[in-house]
């Protein structure tokens, strides 16, 4: 008989409703992003993302990883920094994502919605390096800056993946909201990443995600996820 110590985290009494088969799951040790290029490396022609009305693929997906990688880079971003967003998931936002974890960065989620006071306070207890935000929430940000100064301050495009002509008609109401304050993703010079193999690894307990609660029991607080977390719910 197996002695309990109390401690749910240790004694994990959830386990008892898992088949044997559930049990034996080797969850991926790897960073997300080996994870998701090593499950879809030969199925580069296949759909990734629908985005209205664009069809990106797989291999079209790792291209736009490559050319984050390197405008990150030339941001100075590198492992272990704290990277906020304060966005929509557009194609561009969750390419910066992988290629952010492929530098082994850590993404601190932000919800748009949020009080720009709340928002401030994330950014100053995660001492962020570099906040990216969607162009659509210009506004908010406005608002957080004139609470807290922020280091670096890059605008993702809501209309980058878009067909004409709801692209041109987009961008040029979001454009109108540029201060030149901001520094645009699009604009920043890169060299392109090639490789796009990356050598194994055994990151899965590395920080790779801060998520924040939604505050139900008190102020909302951020939680700290491993790429073994993330790549857990990926393979349920």
């Amino acid at each position: 008989m197996i002695t309990q110590t109390g401690y749910p985290s240790i004694d994990k009494p959830w386990m008892k409703f898992y088949s044997p088969k559930c049990k034996e799951i080797d969850i991926p040790k790897c960073s997300l992003y080996e994870n998701i290029w090593n499950n879809n490396k030969e199925h580069l022609s296949d759909i990734a993302l629908h985005y209205f009305g664009t069809k990106i693929t797989y291999g079209k997906l790792f291209d736009m990883i490559r050319i984050a990688e390197g405008r990150a880079r030339k941001l100075d971003i590198k492992r272990g920094d704290k990277i906020g967003f304060i966005s929509l998931y557009t194609p561009e936002m969750i390419a910066l994502f992988y290629a952010l974890n492929k530098l082994g960065a850590v993404c601190c989620m932000m919800d748009p919605r949020t009080a720009p006071e709340n928002l401030s306070k994330y950014i100053k207890s995660a001492d962020i390096k570099c906040l990216f935000i969607q162009d659509a929430c210009i506004d908010i940000i406005d608002k957080v800056l004139s609470i807290i100064e922020i280091k670096k301050a890059v605008v993702l495009s809501t209309c980058a993946s878009m067909e004409f002509p709801k692209k041109q008609l987009i961008y040029m109401k979001m454009h109108k909201k540029y201060s030149k304050s901001y520094i645009r993703f699009e604009k920043i010079d890169y060299e392109k990443i090639v490789d796009t193999e990356t050598k194994p690894t055994d990151v899965g307990g590395q920080p790779a995600v801060v998520c924040y609660t939604g505050g139900t029991t008190g102020e909302s607080k951020g939680v700290l996820l491993s790429n073994e977390n993330i790549n857990s719910v990926v393979e349920q």
